[in-house]
């Protein structure tokens, strides 16, 4: 099987110890810390839930009320 030149950077901030698991997960998996990251970012659904921000200030409200 013939690789795919790799030429595109992506660029990301994260803690040290964030950075620490990602390698360590990538170790376990038997892959780079880059192909880690590439199937676990495109093997993911993202799901967007629109009228979210009002559910969770109601649900912020009932809070205090409780308290």
């Amino acid at each position: 099987m013939q690789r795919i030149k790799k030429s595109e950077i992506i660029t990301l901030r994260v803690t040290p110890r964030t950075k620490e698991t990602i390698r360590e997960r990538a170790k376990a998996a038997g892959l780079t810390v880059t192909d880690y990251l590439c199937y676990s970012g495109l093997a993911k659904e993202i799901v967007r839930v629109e009228g979210l921000e009002q559910v969770l200030s109601e649900l912020k409200a009932q809070g205090r009320n409780l308290n």
